[in-house]
């Protein structure tokens, strides 16, 4: 799999280091194309609420998204899934697999070698998708510091893992989920935020 180039096909990675969401990562560009390029062509044919038609001639755009709408399905998110899914076909399923599985075990493995920090993940196969508590900080104020240093991340809630937080009570964690392009250099620098919050 060629990082580089998959790196350089999402633009919003020049930018963040993305660790948030599991199945939905940054848009690639052909995804972002085949979706502007399907709202440019409703800027001239409008969508069912879309406009208000002026009783004669003419329409008035309507305000804000509504402008955006297609009656009732959303051609947008067709399209999008559909460049989305293409791009993971080309990339390879397998690769992707292995690749986000690597990330998320050298970011287990380095966050469990930092004083006061603990992973929760279970299982003989570990998936990608990294929880952790960092110190005795709460896990929001954890994930708006990282967010705050540009690592996206998100929280685990209780209610959300109900039978998880049946047997052990861990939760709210942070929860880290790795990307085929992230680099190790990025799972690296999150370890290093992860650590300046420990103290």
């Amino acid at each position: 799999m060629d990082i580089a180039a998959l790196r350089a096909q999402t633009p919003g990675c020049a930018s963040r280091i993305h660790l948030n969401n599991a199945g939905a990562a940054l848009m690639a560009q052909p995804t972002i194309d085949a979706m502007t390029s399907h709202l440019r062509l409703e800027t001239e044919i409008g969508g069912y609420e879309a406009a208000t038609w002026d009783g004669h001639r003419g329409f008035t755009w309507a305000a804000g998204a509504r402008r955006f709408a297609s009656w009732e399905h959303s051609y947008v998110n067709v399209l999008g899934l559909g460049a989305a899914v293409q791009q993971a076909l080309d990339l390879g399923l397998d690769a992707i697999g292995r690749r986000c599985a690597a990330l998320g075990a050298r970011l287990r493995d380095q966050l469990g070698d930092l004083p006061g920090v603990s992973t929760h993940d279970l299982g003989q196969t570990r998936c990608a998708i990294v929880t952790a508590k960092i110190g005795g900080m709460p896990a929001t104020a954890a994930a708006a510091a990282l967010r705050q240093a540009g690592v996206n991340v998100t929280t685990t809630v209780p209610e959300d893992n109900q039978l998880d937080t049946e047997i052990r009570p861990v939760h709210p964690l942070v929860r880290f989920s790795p990307h085929c392009y992230n680099t190790e250099a990025e799972i690296d620098r999150a370890t290093q935020l992860v650590a300046t919050l420990t103290g």
